[in-house]
């Protein structure tokens, strides 16, 4: 089977050009500050010799911030290009999500969407079973390339995000013309290996497969792979390695995205799907529910979401308890029941 070559329309050196007029840094841990005595590695995972400020005491007893162990520092990862033809840029955690939505529909000149949909959970070994696994996923994705629906995920080469990718190849052979946008947003500092996805020249195949990523070494934990049939990426660099944390930068960006000022009379509708998911995946839901995203939990697809189909089907009750609907600060619940349904932070591969 031939494969469809699809021809980027942009010139690499038009981005540079655009980019320059933007405040786009990354960042680097310049104190070494590890978490206890005993460590080797200072919180960001890197050996003291590796921070510039080592001879300097001070901060180094304190408990590691971003705001007093790192520093900004200009960025030259900027209207580059991945093997697959993507475009990505690299921008401290800290940017501003205007920035940010400047250069999605600005300099990469995607159109804007009629809705933003967002992907959590469902990390690591996730697999879909029986009918969902066959026709589901195939739905999604034609729902999101005929409908100019932008998909935001963790751009993450596994679980979920890596069917999906595997759904938007077959549906780029079978249906070429269809466009469908998809975002990863992760940080840069545990994507596996970087240099071996960059190019500097246009690629004219947008289809990529596994054994594309042969030269890629054995990840470490702490690491992962991007899922190469996305469109475009997002890495958000805190200075740290081996972590995949953002905090709430997606649910930001897209609450931006969705308000910006246009013509339209409404926002653009967002919705967060969940499959599976761990703690991290309660946090992202808290994220979302605090600026009135509504969540979308596909059950029997285990672990939190199926918890939660199960707590919300006893609790109907709670619709007329007023009181029920005061938030609370995620930080101050501490999970300890149905541990089984839950994953530890402790390892930062089965975060969702």
């Amino acid at each position: 089977m031939s494969r469809t070559k699809v021809e980027r329309k942009y010139n690499p050196a038009q981005y540079d050009s655009s980019f320059d007029s933007l405040p786009i840094n990354s960042r680097r841990c310049v104190v070494f500050s590890p978490d206890n005595p005993n460590k080797k590695l200072c919180h960001c995972n890197r050996a003291a010799n590796e921070h510039p400020e080592i001879d300097n005491q001070s901060g180094q007893n304190e408990e590691w911030r971003l705001d007093t162990h790192t520093i900004k520092e200009p960025n030259k990862e900027q209207g580059v290009c991945l093997t697959n033809g993507a475009p990505y840029v690299r921008c401290d955690i800290e940017t501003d999500p205007t920035i940010v939505e400047t250069i999605l529909l600005d300099i990469w000149k995607i159109p804007r969407p009629a809705l933003l949909m967002q992907i959590i959970g469902g990390h690591k070994y996730f697999k879909l079973q029986g009918k969902m696994g066959d026709t589901f996923l195939d739905d999604l994705v034609k729902f999101v390339s005929k409908s100019n629906t932008w998909l935001l995920t963790s751009g993450a080469n596994v679980g979920i995000v890596q069917l999906l990718g595997q759904t938007i190849r077959k549906r780029k052979l079978t249906k070429p013309l269809d466009k469908t946008v998809a975002i990863g947003v992760c940080n840069y500092g545990c994507v596996k290996n970087i240099k071996d996805f960059q190019r500097l020249e246009p690629n004219n195949s947008s289809l990529v497969e596994s054994q594309d990523l042969k030269n890629v070494n054995q990840w470490r934990p702490g690491e992962q792979s991007l899922e190469m049939n996305h469109t475009h990426f997002l890495l958000l660099d805190d200075g740290t390695i081996r972590y995949f944390d953002i905090g709430d930068y997606r649910t930001r960006l897209v609450k931006t995205i969705a308000h910006k000022h246009t013509n339209q009379t409404l926002p653009i509708p967002i919705v967060t799907l969940l499959f599976e998911g761990g703690e991290d995946s309660i946090r992202s839901i808290y994220n979302d529910l605090r600026r009135n995203i509504p969540i979308i939990i596909i059950n029997n697809t285990a672990r939190i979401a199926d918890y939660l189909v199960r707590w919300l089907s006893r609790t109907t009750e709670m619709d007329l308890d007023v009181d029920w609907t005061n938030p609370v600060d995620i930080n101050d619940y501490i999970i300890s029941n149905d541990s089984n349904n839950l994953d530890s932070t402790t390892n930062p591969s089965n975060n969702s």
